[in-house]
């Protein structure tokens, strides 16, 4: 009895802390560059995509191509049309016909370790990767 009992309480502090999670990744995504600890990376499959918007020379064009790609995500995950975890930290989405992968890991504020607690945002740095489906 005691042992099903603690089970359950166990069972409801992890959907508690799942669900500050995604709402964490969420704000996030929302706005990612006014976030506390939070970084965003573009792979280089990413980078030249954008640039290739711009031209040579074009940096305002790239930067303005990011910018669209950062809205589709933050767009699409409120769409929920591509979530792939219940913490709402991965999922794909096509811009200029390639597929971009985005990923959220969770590191504590050395940047070299994982966070010990992601439902934390004063002890996690959130870190998106948005890389191209081909790049492995």
């Amino acid at each position: 009895m005691l042992a099903a009992l603690l089970s359950r309480r166990r069972h409801q502090s992890d959907v508690r802390r799942t669900a500050r999670i995604a709402q964490l990744n969420d704000q996030f995504r929302e706005r990612p560059y006014s976030t506390p600890n939070s970084r965003v990376i573009f792979s280089p499959g990413v980078m030249a995509l954008t640039k290739a918007i711009g031209g040579q020379g074009q940096l305002s064009a790239a930067l303005y191509a990011q910018s669209q790609l950062l809205l589709l995500i933050r767009d699409a995950v409120t769409d929920n049309v591509c979530l792939t975890t219940p913490e709402r930290n991965a999922g794909k989405v096509v811009y200029l016909g390639e597929e971009v992968v985005f990923c959220i890991a969770y590191l504590a504020l050395d940047l070299y370790s994982a966070a010990s607690d992601p439902s934390d945002p004063n002890t996690t740095i959130r870190i998106m990767t948005l890389r191209l489906d081909s790049e492995e």
